[in-house]
């Protein structure tokens, strides 16, 4: 499977902030789907889901 890369753009948001978001259960609920499980640690497996499924992701990385 190829890699996927998205690039998201932002305004008046810190590093940290972004980080924030993409990095935690709570910064991804907060801007992507309310039904996530797993957990923010390398190696584990987040799954996202929706009113009809949705993909796994693992987390290979997490460097600010």
């Amino acid at each position: 499977m190829p890699n996927i890369i998205h690039r998201i753009g932002t305004e008046k948001t810190t590093v940290q902030q972004l980080y924030n978001a993409v990095s935690s259960i709570k910064g991804l609920t907060s801007w992507w789907t309310k039904n996530i499980s797993g957990e923010s640690k390398v190696g584990s497996i987040i799954q996202f889901r929706f009113s009809k499924g949705g993909p796994d992701f693992e987390v290979i990385d997490l460097t600010l």
